[in-house]
């Protein structure tokens, strides 16, 4: 089994496979580089139901989405060692003796121009809140804030217009 520190860079991917672990949620890893695909799903931590895809993979009905870039050779340092995966499990396990939590008031605010500008299903809703918990956990934190919101947003939108998504989801922030 691969590590994460051994893995160069991603780290926004290894952070999204640490939160769905500790939710229990799915996630489907999209990307052209096959290497780093099969790296990251190796290392994802237990609990994480991960899959990979191509980019012109049609895939829904999961949690979580994250395109992966492709890296060139010289992007990373020489030596390169990130997090170990058993320091990321240590948070994992500590999240999930998590009890329930709430929105805080600028949460709900947000909540709602992101439903004024996304028009989500309620699924899709249901999925945001779920993953913004996970990530409140994770933090340890008893109320979800903007921070956990924000992230959970940008895991839950389809990245085909994750561009202009994203860019719309700045300006409500």
């Amino acid at each position: 089994m691969n590590d994460f520190k051994d893995i160069p860079g991603n780290e926004y991917a290894k952070r999204a496979l640490e939160v769905a672990a500790a939710g229990k949620h799915t996630i489907a890893l999209i990307g052209e580089d096959a290497s780093t695909l099969h790296a990251l799903w190796e290392a994802a931590p237990r609990g994480a139901w991960v899959f990979c895809c191509g980019l012109n993979d049609d895939v829904q009905g999961v949690d979580m989405y994250l395109l992966l870039e492709r890296k060139r050779q010289g992007d990373y340092p020489y030596g390169y060692k990130g997090e170990a995966s058993v320091e990321v499990e240590k948070r994992i396990q500590a999240a999930l003796h998590l009890g329930d939590i709430t929105l805080s008031r600028d949460c709900v605010e947000l909540l709602k121009a992101f439903k004024k500008a996304f028009n989500p299903n309620e699924k899709c809703e249901q999925v945001l809140i779920r993953v913004a918990r996970t990530i409140a956990n994770l933090d340890n934190k008893k109320r979800i804030g903007i921070a956990h919101l924000a992230e959970a947003c940008q895991y839950v939108m389809y990245p085909s217009n994750a561009v202009e998504e994203r860019k719309m989801l700045a300006d409500l922030i």
